[in-house]
């Protein structure tokens, strides 16, 4: 089993994956790290300015780690067979070990990490609501 973490900056796990370059790639048999490599791709490999259906270099990995995934990234990746896990740990060899020994959950949605609404903001319907007619301009428009 092949599984990557993002991790820009080589040490800890990335929060924002998309545009993420840096991966640590560990292959993983019977539940223990065998191997592991460092991948760093160019910038149009990042999986922001991808394809789906083009070829990528991590296509072959299970599962992808990472702090978080926007909802794009993940159709973009289990369009690919990968399984996007969000983590909250920081170090990548323990959240493979974590997720090895099934001790984290196979996915947390944005939802959870960002708040009910997946990051989105949420005053958006009262914001649309304040201003005179519906306008959100406060109706300086309509005057």
């Amino acid at each position: 089993m092949k599984i990557a973490v993002a991790s820009q900056n080589q040490h800890q796990i990335t929060a924002h994956t998309g545009h993420c370059r840096r991966f640590w790639v560990y292959e993983c048999e019977n539940g223990e790290i065998r191997d592991q490599q460092f991948l760093e791709l160019s910038p149009q490999q990042s999986f922001h300015e991808t394809s789906p259906q083009a070829n990528h270099p991590l296509d072959g990995i299970q599962a992808l780690l990472a702090r978080n995934f926007g909802w794009g990234l993940q159709r973009h990746l289990q369009s690919r067979g990968i399984q996007p896990i969000a983590t909250a740990k920081t170090d990548p060899e323990a959240a493979v070990r974590d997720y090895l020994d099934n001790s984290q959950p196979e996915h947390v949605p944005n939802r959870q990490l960002f708040g009910r609404n997946g990051g989105r903001r949420s005053d958006r319907g009262r914001r649309m609501r304040r201003g005179k007619r519906g306008h959100p301009a406060g109706g300086f428009l309509n005057r």
